[in-house]
């Protein structure tokens, strides 16, 4: 058997939140369902994902994780499982607002913030660091515990940028930007010792449910 495990780190798909325009924040305080646009978005990843040997599938607790996953899970007649620690950054007392709404009442915590999000804490939140110190650890109890197997893991933009940049060596800072559509998926082939990032942000299977009229979306 090979000592390698396939990991497809996958984000959840969208949400009100994710669709409005300007986009707001929506860390874990927030944990609302899909959006309809959302649903077809998991579809379209379950049907990129339904021809591979998946042996397993993992998600965060927060439901638009736990939904997305269920619906990767069906062609495959899995049960998603959820996992603490893999649950979405916290944002603190941004929760809900425009990054242009934080800029006006924060400006000071939010210039830390955009300069060094690995270090600097949404504001009464995390840092990248923290989301990094409690997720790392889940990813690599779910690889040891499918070598030689395929899974699975749906979780959040931050937690996924956070374990990507860390995958590929990067300084922590830099993982604002690495982006993630959501319902995107990125590989990782994982052996002991060695991970090797083999794709980012895979998300031609959800351009049909992409909205133009979102326009740019912020790193952070």
């Amino acid at each position: 058997m090979s000592s390698e495990t396939m990991v497809y780190l996958a984000r959840h798909g969208a949400t009100d939140h994710n669709l409005a325009v300007p986009i707001r924040l929506q860390g874990n305080a927030i944990d609302g369902d899909l959006a309809a646009i959302g649903i077809e978005q998991a579809r379209g990843l379950s049907e990129r994902l339904a021809s591979l040997p998946i042996r397993a599938v993992y998600s965060s607790v927060m439901r638009r994780a736990c939904q997305t996953a269920a619906i990767v899970a069906e062609p495959h007649q899995l049960t998603a499982q959820p996992v603490e620690g893999l649950h979405e950054i916290a944002v603190g007392q941004w929760e809900g607002l425009s990054w242009a709404e934080i800029q006006s009442r924060h400006p000071e915590a939010f210039a830390a913030f955009f300069a060094n999000p690995a270090e600097s804490p949404y504001l009464g939140g995390e840092c990248y660091e923290d989301v990094l110190r409690r997720a790392r650890p889940v990813l690599h109890q779910i690889i040891e515990r499918h070598v030689g197997q395929a899974v699975v893991i749906v979780t959040h933009n931050v937690v996924n940028r956070v374990l990507l940049a860390n995958c590929l060596g990067l300084p922590l800072v830099r993982a604002k930007f690495l982006h993630q559509s959501n319902c995107c998926f990125n590989e990782l082939r994982c052996a002991p010792g060695i991970t090797d990032v083999r794709s980012i942000n895979q998300d031609a299977h959800v351009w049909p449910w992409i909205r133009p009229a979102a326009g740019f979306r912020s790193p952070l």
